[in-house]
């Protein structure tokens, strides 16, 4: 694995726009089909069994596409007498040292899996079908789903509250992604994003923001233009380089995904959410049915769940430049 990752960094100090073709390429639906095909075919003959399964979630995705993953499983899998459920061993978070399963260093367990049940490694829905597995899922269905299966441990959502103190209790949060999410959504400049915090600040009555960003100069420029004291962030170790997000990087796989769920538990609570396409803040919204949600940016390929949902009831500006703040 590291020596894949050193030929990649390689390839983008020779050739940033190669490097990007080819993760586009081995991300694209039709690889993930051709890769999948063998896994469908063993995965469907072991469900067909009826022999008890659970899935593992062993691929390389953030804490928030694992959610997604999780939450769009179990709805597939709802009408499976067989299916027991979503463990993860996703090696961007594994701290063997903690637990075998990531999901148990952040949650707690509702309904234990059994332990003597068949395990599916899943790297991706390709895996499992061709079809749609979100057809007919809500953003509704997904929080149920969730708190179905998972508690978020005590500790981190106290961590995400004690943001929100000494004259900080209420605010406009904001997420921006950079990085590697250049391959997935049109990137917004600074100035562009802070035109619609003003907005949600304007509509909210807020005037503090909460900053989640994996990017140190997105940072900065908040707190250059809102001041200091009006602005607050998770102080994370892990932070994006110019190639990968924070979560792809090296170093201790427990914290990144603390700094992840902590982050998007504080935008949950903020009064406004103003955010790119990305799973992480699409979880505050889940977690949060009420929270509204400003959007910037635009995903290059169709979007799919929780973002088309997402996107359908996001607040816009209107040509006036006001807007009416609503779920």
């Amino acid at each position: 694995m590291r020596l894949k990752t050193r030929l990649k960094s390689l390839l983008w100090r020779i050739s940033p726009n190669s490097y990007d073709n080819l993760i586009r390429l081995l991300s694209s639906r039709r690889v993930r089909v051709i890769r999948g095909t063998w896994s469908r075919m063993k995965n469907e003959k072991l469900i067909r069994s009826g022999r008890p399964f659970r899935v593992d979630l062993a691929g390389r995705m953030g804490l928030g596409a694992s959610l997604t993953s999780a939450v769009i499983l179990c709805h597939f899998f709802r009408n499976c007498p067989g299916f027991r459920g979503v463990i993860s061993s996703n090696p961007l978070y594994l701290n063997k040292a903690r637990s075998s399963d990531v999901f148990d260093m952040y949650f707690e367990r509702v309904c234990l899996s059994e332990s003597d049940c068949a395990t599916i490694p899943y790297l991706s829905l390709a895996d499992f079908t061709l079809k749609d597995p979100t057809e007919g899922l809500t953003l509704r269905d997904a929080q149920q789903l969730f708190y179905r299966n998972f508690a978020i441990r005590q500790q981190f959502v106290d961590e995400a509250r004690a943001i929100f103190t000494d004259g900080f209790e209420q605010a406009v949060g904001v997420h921006f992604r950079g990085s590697d999410k250049r391959l997935e959504v049109t990137r917004v400049a600074f100035e562009g994003v802070a035109a619609q915090v003003d907005s949600a600040m304007e509509a909210s009555g807020c005037e503090n923001l909460f900053v989640a960003s994996d990017e140190t100069a997105f940072l900065e420029f908040a707190e250059q233009r809102y001041g200091k004291r009006r602005t607050r962030s998770l102080e994370c170790k892990h932070l994006s380089n110019s190639i990968s997000g924070a979560h792809y990087l090296s170093g201790d796989g427990f914290q990144k995904g603390r700094e992840a769920l902590v982050t998007l538990l504080a935008l949950s609570m903020c009064k406004m959410c103003v955010r790119g396409p990305s799973h992480l803040s699409a979880w505050a919204k889940i977690l949060n049915l009420d929270l509204p949600v400003m959007m910037f940016g635009t995903s290059i390929a169709p979007p799919s769940f929780p973002e088309a949902e997402i996107a359908r009831i996001a607040i816009r500006p209107s040509v006036t430049g006001t807007i009416n703040l609503r779920p």
